[in-house]
């Protein structure tokens, strides 16, 4: 007995889709900071601001260093819980160099770096230095310390006498700081304070120019819109700041997807974002942006960084014309049916629908 054997191969296709993950991002750079020529190791110089937009833990770190590698290093500080920028066995020559770009990256492992650029000025012959810092412990009384009591008052030099010296407190939740005296006073009364001591972070600078920012939005935000919300609405109103008085500011804000910029509106006088005359969303199409909005200067800016999520609403299903007609024979009352072929779609996807008569149109 003869046997036909048959054979035939199944190829299997395997495609493996790499989930979409997002850099970290940055929140105030490009920015520029000053630094003393006679400036001494390990100072902070600037705080970097990022976020991971899918909760992904990251590391910062020097990328690059222009004209010349050295200077600074970027490590991780626990007491403020942000990554810095330091100074490292500086050897500043303001005769020499004047100006150093330094790139920091950004990186959690799951895609290409996101990198940002701080700009370091040197202060010919300048050097900062607290005159009564660090301080170990100062006691107050809880029970009778009321808001607004002088707690400490910090004081500064600066070698060059550059510029006026300012003042800055982290964290700012608790206590205050007023920018030129130095005085630290607390915002509530100190029976209110959870933790004892309160370790606060003192930043002292006397920079020439004042970085301007957004007030509120010195960190990524995240806002929900709906899909039918109507043209011409306010979508976020946006503040900013530039403590150097009579600072001309310039404001501009970049979409992504650029193709969809149209889309937004933006008042550089009243700095409210709205939906664009005779635009609309469409969840189907895309819900989800990114907006950077620019503060600047004309000496120094901060970029920071709105997401707009757009929130899907009912959209009623329709039929692909107004008028249908159809043609039957006359005879009894349910003894004939008709198709008149309807179509109907949903701009929701949705593929399963129920027909039924109006009651006033004479439909029997």
């Amino acid at each position: 007995m003869l046997f036909s054997i048959v054979q035939s191969i199944l190829l299997l296709a395997f495609v493996w889709k790499e989930s979409l993950c997002a850099a970290p991002l940055f929140s105030g750079l490009p920015t520029e900071r000053s630094v003393g020529e006679l400036e001494t190791n390990s100072r902070i110089i600037y705080q970097i601001t990022a976020t991971d937009p899918d909760g992904d833990a990251f590391t910062c770190s020097i990328h690059s260093i222009a004209p010349t590698w050295g200077e600074f290093d970027v490590t991780y500080n626990t007491l403020i819980s942000k990554w810095t920028v330091n100074t490292v066995s500086p050897a500043f020559d303001y005769a020499n160099t004047t100006q150093f770009t330094v790139t920091i990256a950004c990186d959690d492992s799951n895609t290409t770096p996101r990198t940002g650029i701080l700009t370091v000025k040197v202060i010919d012959n300048d050097l900062l230095q607290f005159t009564n810092m660090p301080v170990s412990t100062t006691s107050f009384d809880a029970s009778i310390t009321g808001a607004g009591t002088t707690l400490y008052t910090v004081s500064a030099t600066s070698a060059s006498n550059s510029g006026l010296l300012s003042y800055t407190i982290s964290p700012m939740t608790d206590f205050s700081i007023d920018a030129s005296s130095g005085k630290v006073t607390n915002n509530d009364h100190l029976n209110r304070q959870i933790a004892s001591p309160a370790d606060l972070w003192v930043t002292v600078s006397d920079d020439v120019n004042n970085v301007p920012y957004w007030t509120n939005l010195l960190t990524p935000q995240t806002i929900n819109i709906a899909e039918d919300t109507a043209s011409g609405t306010l979508l976020y109103s946006l503040t900013s700041q530039d403590n150097d008085v009579g600072a001309a500011l310039s404001y501009s804000m970049n979409v992504n997807p650029v193709t969809d910029t149209t889309k937004f509106s933006f008042s550089t006088n009243t700095l409210e974002l709205r939906l664009a005359s005779g635009q609309s969303f469409d969840y189907e199409t895309r819900n989800f942006y990114t907006i950077t909005f620019t503060v600047d200067d004309t000496m120094a800016s901060t970029n920071s960084i709105l997401y707009i999520n757009i929130q899907n609403a009912h959209e009623a299903c329709y039929f692909d014309r107004s008028l249908y007609h159809v043609t039957a024979p006359e005879g009894a009352s349910g003894t004939g049916s008709m198709n008149p072929n309807f179509v109907v779609s949903d701009y929701d996807g949705t593929s399963t629908y129920s027909y039924s008569f109006l009651s006033f149109n004479n439909s029997n």
